[in-house]
């Protein structure tokens, strides 16, 4: 079997056809994020109670319900803003993808008013106000997207400081530290220093795939070094 991390939460596997030479890479996640914190607000139960079925995919595939869908999507596209994403191979960091615009004016799209009223409510209870606002308003500005004021005027009221989208705008320091916070046991917290320090071996390998395996000890070296520089050179850590 395959043991779950606590920083990682998601592995991927490739293959090759031999017929066309095309390669098909498949994403496993079995955390919403890899953020333990942001991958804490929503349970399982949560949100298998308000899935939907997709029949024409599989018997058995589910989709998370319009609002939570939406919830997730403008969290999703937030993580990128700092997080790294591939595309053809190639290293971005950022949330401004057309796809995800898309999928944001799409879900929004299918809401009715009531349901625009669960939206501000669920993004209110996660946290996540801000993160939703930015979300639907990067939106709008790029695809003319219809957002009623009443929507846009609820998530921007002032209230407290939320814990998600607090996390989304702070600085890597301050995400270490609220995911090692969120961690729960003493068993999680050790996990997720030893993993911070010394991540597992197979994902060392796939971020130095061109590496020779016997050069493991060297990697979390070049690692440790390139992290230590990158947080020497940002102004906002």
């Amino acid at each position: 079997g395959t043991r779950a991390d606590v920083i990682t939460g998601q592995t991927s596997f490739s293959w090759t056809d031999p017929a066309s030479n095309q390669e098909h890479t498949l994403d496993v996640h079995w955390r919403l994020a890899n953020s333990i914190l942001l991958s804490n607000l929503f349970s399982y139960e949560e949100l298998r109670s308000e899935a939907r079925p997709l029949p024409n995919l599989s018997a058995n595939a589910l989709a998370a319900d319009p609002v939570h869908a939406l919830v997730l999507a403008c969290m999703h596209r937030a993580v990128h803003k700092h997080a790294l994403y591939y595309v053809d191979g190639v290293e971005y960091y950022g949330g401004d993808r057309l796809i995800w615009f898309y999928d944001i004016q799409l879900l929004f799209s299918m809401l009715s008013p009531s349901q625009r009223n669960e939206f501000v409510e669920l993004a209110e209870r996660k946290g996540l106000r801000a993160t939703c606002l930015d979300g639907i308003e990067a939106t709008r500005a790029r695809l003319h997207t219809a957002i009623p004021e009443a929507v846009s005027g609820a998530l921007s009221r002032p209230g407290p400081r939320e814990a998600g989208s607090g996390y989304l705008s702070g600085s890597r320091v301050n995400r270490i530290w609220m995911d090692f916070q969120a961690a729960r046991g003493v068993r999680n917290k050790s996990r997720f220093l030893a993993e911070l320090l010394f991540p597992p071996a197979i994902h060392m390998r796939q971020k130095y795939r061109q590496a020779n395996s016997t050069w493991l000890p060297w990697l979390y070296l070049r690692r440790a070094m390139t992290g230590f520089l990158k947080y020497l050179q940002t102004p906002n850590r």
